[in-house]
């Protein structure tokens, strides 16, 4: 879900990570991505940059996550739409006020983590989008502690830590996808009269390259399109790239688009 919102906008999106913290494990489980609608006066709304959440729709989608999921929000994700998915100075300040927001007592264990995805940035080496996960943590021994936090984060000692992820596969995988249809759905609808919203027709690199794609092609791995179905191609396990389920979701994504 995070990789098929990312390709829908020119300008930075944004959503809730839905899941469960482990304490006993030291684990933290991320089960589903919901999209959150941007703030009017964020950057999705003018320059593209820096987007915020519409507050008002933040509340509604965790209470979706919390009462009809049974879940808990753990953490929360962005686009950098056509440049490296490498956390800013305000992403680490945003990330470590969360995390503050989060902290448990008496642990003091921050359950909350951040997701940055990359869809369009050119110097990628193929369709998969670029994400990187992220947290952020006090340099040393924790001398920034208790430092008012400002947009000098890194400054004040604090620095983002990339997170290792482990993909946990389910007998039930394969259903999952289908599940994610009304909500993949629902989310393509929102952007299709947005201004800002990514033509998935037009090319997404370079016109030498994207021509090149394409004559290897049926003509879309050189468009939007193509680099949005390839990318969410790349996430699924490959033994289920062949499977009923995966062939349905493609198949909708190419009607959908192209109707």
């Amino acid at each position: 879900m995070m990789d098929f919102h990312a390709h829908l906008d020119r300008h930075e999106i944004i959503g809730l990570l839905a899941g469960a913290w482990l304490p006993e494990q030291r684990l933290l489980r991320v089960e589903r991505a919901f999209p959150v609608r941007e703030a009017v006066a964020s950057g999705a709304a003018n320059d593209g940059i820096n987007v915020e959440m519409d507050p008002e729709d933040q509340f509604k989608v965790t209470e979706v996550i919390q009462e009809l999921y049974g879940l808990e929000v753990v953490g929360w994700y962005h686009s950098h739409p056509s440049f490296p998915a490498l956390p800013s100075v305000i992403d680490i300040a945003n990330q470590l006020q969360m995390q503050q927001q989060f902290r448990q007592a008496p642990s003091g264990d921050e359950p909350y983590i951040a997701a940055i995805v990359s869809p369009y940035d050119k110097r990628l080496p193929g369709l998969q989008s670029s994400v990187t996960w992220f947290r952020v943590e006090g340099k040393g021994n924790g001398a920034a502690a208790g430092a008012p936090i400002g947009l000098n984060v890194l400054e004040q000692g604090y620095v983002p830590m990339e997170l290792q992820t482990e993909r946990l596969l389910r007998q039930s995988t394969p259903h999952s996808l289908l599940r994610l249809l009304p909500a993949l759905r629902i989310t393509a609808q929102r952007y299709v009269t947005k201004r800002s919203a990514a033509n998935l027709a037009t090319a997404w690199r370079p016109p030498a390259a994207a021509a090149a794609a394409a004559a290897e092609s049926d003509g879309w791995l050189g468009t939007r399109l193509g680099k949005l179905l390839g990318s969410v191609r790349e996430w699924w396990p490959r033994r289920y790239n062949n499977s009923v389920e995966s062939q349905q979701v493609m198949a909708w994504q190419v009607d959908f688009f192209l109707t």
